[in-house]
């Protein structure tokens, strides 16, 4: 969220990316998730499905150049805190 305040108060105009610049597979994302919510679920494993890209991550060099943005939390601390909020608002 704080990436994209900089941007609404910046005159910046172009694509920007806002991540960790480390590349996370679907399935360990899905892992990271089930194994924060205390699930014992297990993920489907899809990786094989054609035509999905298989590396992907976000680069933030130009959040870095033109915003002065830095990431501020890793994957898991991102998907914790955001767990938790969702938690929270759906009581």
């Amino acid at each position: 969220v704080d990436g994209y305040v900089k941007l609404l108060g910046s005159n910046y105009s172009g694509a920007v990316n806002f991540g960790t610049g480390v590349g996370h597979s679907i399935g360990d994302v899905s892992r990271t998730i089930i194994k924060l919510m205390g699930s014992d679920l297990e993920p489907i494993n899809e990786a094989d499905q054609h035509g999905e890209i298989v590396d992907q991550w976000s680069n933030y060099a130009v959040a870095t150049a033109e915003l002065n943005w830095r990431p501020q939390h890793s994957l898991k601390d991102g998907l914790k805190k955001t767990i938790e909020w969702y938690r929270s608002f759906l009581k």
